[in-house]
């Protein structure tokens, strides 16, 4: 009787193992540059509510008090705290200038209106979300600056009289995804995304400027800049780039490293570049794979310019970084479907 009961339990042991290897989440293979798992458009709509990539450890103003706010005065006040917030934008406010927002914030619009009137700067402190907000004529619409641990995800940055998000001075862990970037005008400026402010700042800058940019539009009269990568890891992927009369999406500078993988680039010039001035030093790299260039130009200047600095098209065949987090790639097509209709505020 006691030898059969340990059979039936030993059945009911191996029984129990198999059905949780099968259904064990961890056991799931993840997607890495060398073993994607490509997902169509649906199935990849399911799976963006979390921060993938590099700003994957934000939680923003988890755990503390959620207010709403109408105003720029409330607005200001509660960013300019130093303890956690959830902060809900509702309606438009106008800021007029640069908002100062501290450590420990999740900013969120509420419904797909939310508008912020000017820019906000996010400088010297850590663990920011920002979401669901439409943020124009700023000077940048978001100056992330010596911070670490930031997510902007679904926003419409428009107008920014500097950059759009311009990420500098050895900021770190930053994801962007889901954001529209465009202009309505030219004005001699139109420059989105800046990684690493300045040639003269390895000292602060090697080893940081980690950055992942997912699921983006670069859309009408972007110019330059999409980004401009100087000294960091960036990993672009499954973004759209339509921005005719450009000058250039993707530029890698001095000791940078660029991951393009499954961007659509449509109706636009040098998909990516290299650009080297006097300051020397290694020349940015790109490593690019299953990309769609869609009725694209290339060229560039074969003699320097006024500062004796040069472009230089480059197959995007260069030894870069492994991104050492999982991520699930749409093909291009899909992602550029994704990207037009998910893009932006919900």
């Amino acid at each position: 009787m006691k030898k059969g009961k340990i059979i039936i339990l030993s059945v009911l042991s191996i029984i129990i193992l198999i059905v949780w290897f099968s259904c064990n989440p961890f056991n799931q293979q993840t997607s890495r540059s060398d073993s994607l798992n490509i997902l169509d458009s649906s199935d990849f709509a399911k799976a963006t509510g979390d921060c993938i990539g590099f700003g994957a450890t934000a939680t923003g103003g988890e755990g503390g008090p959620t207010v709403t706010v109408t105003s720029a005065s409330e607005f200001e006040s509660y960013v300019g705290l130093k303890t956690p917030y959830i902060v809900q934008v509702s309606g438009t406010i106008n800021i007029g200038g640069q908002a100062t927002i501290r450590n420990d914030k999740t900013i969120i619009g509420l419904g797909s209106n939310a508008t912020l009137d000017g820019g906000m700067k996010i400088s010297h402190y850590n663990n920011l979300i920002v979401k669901n907000l439409t943020i124009k004529n700023g000077d940048d619409g978001i100056t992330i600056q010596d911070c670490r641990n930031v997510w902007i995800d679904h926003c419409n940055i428009v107008d920014s009289e500097d950059g759009q998000i311009d990420i500098v001075h050895a900021s770190d862990w930053v994801t962007v995804s889901w954001c529209k970037f465009y202009y309505t005008s030219n004005s001699g400026h139109n420059f989105v995304n800046l990684i690493g402010h300045s040639d003269d700042n390895a000292s602060e800058d090697m080893g940081t400027l980690h950055v992942t940019f997912h699921h983006n539009w670069w859309g009408a009269i972007c110019i330059e800049r999409m980004p401009s990568v100087r000294f960091g890891r960036v990993h672009v992927f499954n973004n759209y780039f339509n921005s005719p009369g450009n000058n250039y999406c993707i530029r890698t500078r001095l000791y940078a490293e660029v991951l393009a993988e499954n961007n659509y680039f449509e109706n636009v010039k040098n998909p990516w570049e290299q650009y080297v001035t006097e300051a020397g030093g290694t020349p940015g790299k790109v490593r690019a794979s299953g990309n769609v260039e869609d009725n694209c130009t290339w060229y560039v200047d074969p003699e320097p310019n006024d500062d004796n600095a040069q472009s230089f098209l480059i197959p995007g065949t260069d030894s870069v970084f492994s991104p050492p987090y999982s991520y699930a790639l749409e093909s291009a097509a899909s992602a550029k479907s994704s990207v037009m209709a998910g893009a932006g505020p919900q």
